[in-house]
């Protein structure tokens, strides 16, 4: 599950991106679970879980 909002950033482009959402009901892009965090992992926001730290 691709998220559009990073579609529009540009590689090399100086534009902040953020590196984790806060939702009330966020879904992990990679397990599906139901989160409040989520975090960017490459190209998609995933749980705690699920991130490569």
């Amino acid at each position: 599950m691709s998220d559009p909002s990073l579609d529009d950033v540009a590689p090399g482009d100086d534009a902040a991106v953020p590196t984790a959402r806060w939702t009330a009901d966020g879904v992990c892009d990679a397990c599906e679970a139901v989160v409040s965090w989520r975090f960017r992992d490459d190209e998609r926001y995933v749980c705690a879980d699920c991130k490569e730290w």
